[in-house]
């Protein structure tokens, strides 16, 4: 939305597991928030198959108004909706911006970038081992719901 994007949709696998009950509801707690900004989202599911995510792309793609961000969920899920897009002739990000939930290794090798969320692996090590600590001294751990909050890290702009 900060980036100029009125029309956005989140592609996750229809089996959610831990973090993506969490961000379906944040992603929608958003766009409730911006429907004054005249911001619209969707959630579109998939299966988890390579045609499963190439098929909810296409009705998405097909769709009367296309959305100008797709946040996916997983990293190699954002990979196929990269490709895919490529494929389907969407430029990315001039007609479409993808924006991945999770961050991986091989994600700094996509061209063009794809902007992303990454946790440091520092930052959680150490959260990690301050509880653990905690654990085995026997001192009461104050937190009980951790939350990790990622790092933005932004991919290719369109300057054209």
């Amino acid at each position: 939305m900060q980036r100029g994007h009125r029309r956005i949709a989140f592609l996750l696998q229809e089996n959610r597991y831990g973090g993506d009950l969490e961000s379906e509801a944040g992603f929608r707690e958003g766009v409730a928030a911006a429907v004054r900004r005249e911001i619209t989202g969707e959630i579109v599911h998939h299966d988890g198959t390579l045609d499963g995510i190439c098929t909810s792309l296409d009705i998405l793609l097909a769709g009367r108004v296309r959305p100008t961000a797709l946040l996916v969920a997983r990293s190699g899920y954002a990979l196929t909706v990269h490709t895919h897009l490529l494929r389907r002739g969407v430029r990315i990000p001039q007609d479409m911006a993808v924006l991945c939930r999770d961050d991986d290794a091989f994600l700094d090798w996509v061209v063009p970038r794809m902007s992303r969320y990454a946790v440091s692996p520092v930052a959680f090590a150490k959260r990690v081992y301050l509880m653990v600590t905690r654990l085995v001294e026997e001192r009461p751990i104050k937190e009980t719901g951790v939350k990790v909050v990622p790092a933005f890290l932004a991919g290719s702009r369109f300057s054209g």
